[in-house]
């Protein structure tokens, strides 16, 4: 027991406790930020070795400053039908924003061309032209936009599954 208490005494341990502990904790620091350091730098190195491993939004996301601005065209599907039934725009690109206010889980629509032009359709006159067929509202998303270029004519938005839901667009020149 003495031998302890001497070696205690002779290096002063017990009174320099503050110290001892800030030089622990300092150390602990050190090492935690050398080993963060270290992955970090592993990761990149394998990035770069297998550029596979990117995912595609690194690749094929443009830069912000070369965003191009949008006007909007916003369309609610609530449980009485969609809103607005007519929309006339020009011919410049833009945002169509179909947001899903209906309660019903999953939605599909398709957008079709309405041309007055070509061959027609025994029951409207008209031929009917598919541009879009994969637009679902739905699966924990309440919202579906895209951009789109539409060419002057007139188009037709409608729920697959309820035809009598629909929004006439109409792009001018």
């Amino acid at each position: 027991m003495r031998r302890t208490t001497f070696l205690f005494s002779r290096f002063n341990i017990l009174k320099r406790k503050p110290v001892v502990l800030f030089v622990v904790i300092a150390c602990a620091v050190v090492c935690v930020v050398s080993v963060s350091a270290w992955r970090l730098s592993k990761a990149k190195d394998s990035s770069i070795a297998n550029p596979q491993t990117q995912t595609s939004t690194e690749i094929t996301s443009p830069p912000l400053q070369t965003r191009e601005r949008l006007s909007a065209e916003r369309i609610t599907v609530k449980p009485s039908g969609i809103e607005p039934s007519e929309i006339t725009r020009t011919s410049e690109a833009f945002l169509l924003i179909v947001d899903n206010k209906s309660g019903i889980e999953n939605i599909s629509f398709r957008l079709e061309r309405v041309n007055t032009q070509a061959g027609t359709n025994e029951t409207t006159g008209n031929s009917i032209v598919t541009v879009r067929n994969d637009i679902r509202v739905g699966n924990g998303r309440n919202k579906w936009h895209d951009k789109l270029n539409l060419q002057p004519g007139e188009y037709v938005l409608t729920a697959t599954d309820r035809p009598e839901w629909s929004c006439r667009i109409t792009v001018t020149q």
